[in-house]
C-alpha cells in the first residue's frame, strides 16, 4: 500500500515488544486503508470528471487504468482532465466568440434578412450553458456558418452604404442638411435600403430641378479633386472643353464620373504612400539647390567657417543619409507594387522601353556632380496614369530619372488605358559640363 500510495515506509523498531510493533503496524495499516479509500474515490471523481469532458467534447477516454489505482496513475489521469478543461474553455470561448458575431449580424440587418437561415441562426445562438455538447465539428459548423451569415450581413452592409453615399453627395451639392432616417424605419436593413432607394428618387427629381446649381458644385469639387491629386493644368483644360455647355444630365454624369474616378479609394491607397514619399525626395533634392546657391552668396562664403561649415554638414547629411533612404523607399514601393496580385498586368507597361518590373531605378546612381552650382534653369515633370481593366482600377507606377539638355527632370509612370498626365514643377539645377562646345 505504501508502495501504490508513492508514500515512505515506516519502519518499526524491532527490538520493541511484539504486542507493542504488532499494534504500531495495526494503526498503520488503517492509515493505509484510509489513505487508499481516499485515492480511490479522488480517482473515481476524476473517470467521471474526464467522462463527462470527452462526452462534451466528442474525444477518447483514457484507457487501462486497474480497478485499485495507484497515485501515479491518478496524476496521469489528473493531467488528462486539465488537458481536456483547457480544450472546453478554448471550445466555449470560440463558440461565444461566434456566437455573438452571428448576433450581432442579426440585430443589425434584422431576422427578416436570415429567413432561410432560420434554424442555423437558432443552432448556433442558444445560451452557451444549453449547448449539449462542443466536438471539434459542432464548432467547425459553427465556424462556417458564421462565414455564411457574414457574408449576408456585407451584402447588404455595402447596399446600404452605396445608397446613403449616393443621398450624401446629393444632399451636399443641393447644400440640405444629413439624412435621417426614421426610427420606425431604421430597425432592419431592408426597411433602411427601401426608405434610402425612395429618398434617392426623390433627390433625383430634385436634382433635375436644380441642376444648374448642381452642376456648379460639381464643377467646384472637380477643381479642388483636381488640385489635391496634381492633376495636369493641360488635362484639366482639355476636360473642361469637352463638358457640353448646356445644364443636362449628361453634362452632370459626366462630371460625377470624372470625380469619382480621380477619387477611387483604390487609386489613392495605392499611390498616397509612393506620393508622400516622392514629396519627401523632392523637398530633399530642393534643399539641396537652395543650399548650392547660397553658397554663390558672397556674404555667407566670408564665413566658411560658420554658416558655410553649416551648410557643409547640411549638404552632406541630405546627400549621403537621407537621399539614399529615400531613394530606397522609392525602390521598394515600385518593386512591391510590381510583386503584387495583380503583377500580370505590369507586363504591359513600359518605361523607356524597358518593362516595369525589369526596371531599376536610376536615382541611386545620380553623380556627386548632378547637383554641382550651376546657373541654367529647367523644370521637371511627373505623369499619371491610371489603369482600367475588368472593371478594377489599377496603379502601376516607376520612377525614371533622366537627363536633358544638362539638366535633371522626373518622371513618375503609372501605366494603363485611361491616361492622365499632370507636372509637378521644380527647379533644376543644371549641370556646367566642360566641353568644347
Amino acid at each position: 500500500m505504501e508502495k501504490d500510495l508513492q508514500i515512505d515506509s515506516d519502519d518499526t523498531d524491532q527490538d520493541k515488544p511484539l504486542l507493542e510493533q504488532q499494534s504500531k503496524l495495526s494503526k498503520r495499516k488503517a492509515l493505509l486503508i484510509e489513505k487508499v479509500s481516499e485515492l480511490t474515490a479522488d480517482f473515481r471523481a476524476l473517470q467521471s470528471t474526464e467522462k463527462g469532458l470527452c462526452e462534451f467534447l466528442g474525444l477518447e477516454l483514457l484507457s487501462g487504468f486497474p480497478t485499485i489505482p495507484t497515485a501515479s496513475e491518478k496524476a496521469v489521469l489528473q493531467a488528462r482532465v486539465d488537458e481536456l478543461t483547457g480544450i472546453k474553455n478554448q471550445r466555449e470561448r470560440a463558440y461565444l466568440r461566434i456566437s455573438n458575431k452571428i448576433k450581432s449580424y442579426v440585430e443589425y440587418l434584422g431576422a427578416d434578412c436570415f429567413s432561410d437561415l432560420s434554424d442555423t441562426v437558432a443552432k448556433f445562438t442558444v445560451v452557451l450553458e444549453a449547448c449539449g455538447h462542443l466536438t471539434e465539428t459542432f464548432i467547425k459548423e459553427a465556424d462556417d456558418a458564421e462565414k455564411e451569415c457574414f457574408e449576408r450581413y456585407q451584402t447588404f452592409r455595402r447596399r446600404e452604404e452605396e445608397i446613403y453615399d449616393k443621398i450624401s453627395s446629393l444632399r451636399s451639392r443641393m447644400e440640405l442638411s444629413p439624412c435621417k432616417i426614421p426610427e420606425e424605419q431604421s430597425c432592419t436593413a431592408v426597411s433602411r435600403i427601401q426608405f434610402g432607394l425612395t429618398e434617392y428618387d426623390r433627390l433625383c427629381a430634385l436634382r433635375l430641378q436644380n441642376i444648374q446649381n448642381i452642376i456648379s458644385k460639381c464643377q467646384l469639387e472637380l477643381e479642388e479633386v483636381w488640385s489635391a491629386c496634381y492633376v495636369d493644368r493641360d488635362y484639366c483644360a482639355s476636360f473642361r472643353s469637352s463638358i457640353p455647355p448646356d445644364c443636362s444630365e449628361e453634362t452632370l454624369c459626366k462630371l460625377e464620373t470624372e470625380v469619382r474616378f480621380v477619387t477611387s479609394s483604390i487609386v489613392l491607397t495605392l499611390i498616397k504612400y509612393f506620393f508622400a514619399a516622392l514629396s519627401v525626395w523632392i523637398d530633399t533634392i530642393e534643399r539641396i539647390k537652395e543650399i548650392e546657391i547660397k553658397r554663390q552668396d558672397p556674404e555667407i562664403r566670408k564665413n566658411r567657417g560658420g554658416i558655410l561649415l553649416k551648410l557643409d554638414k547640411e549638404d552632406k547629411r541630405l546627400r549621403q543619409r537621407d537621399l539614399p533612404q529615400q531613394v530606397t523607399l522609392l525602390q521598394t514601393l515600385t518593386e512591391l507594387a510590381c510583386a503584387g496580385p495583380d503583377s500580370a498586368l505590369f507586363a504591359v507597361v513600359c518605361v523607356e522601353g524597358q518593362p516595369l518590373a525589369d526596371l531599376h531605378l536610376s536615382l541611386g546612381s545620380m553623380k556627386e556632380n548632378d547637383f554641382k552650382m550651376g546657373t541654367k534653369m529647367d523644370k521637371g515633370s511627373v505623369y499619371l496614369r491610371s489603369h482600367f481593366l475588368v472593371g478594377f482600377t489599377v496603379c502601376i507606377f516607376s520612377i525614371s530619372f533622366y537627363e536633358k539638355k544638362n539638366s535633371s527632370a522626373i518622371c513618375l509612370f503609372l501605366g494603363g488605358e485611361s491616361y492622365v498626365k499632370f507636372k509637378l514643377d521644380f527647379i533644376a539645377l543644371s549641370v556646367e559640363k566642360k566641353s568644347a562646345r
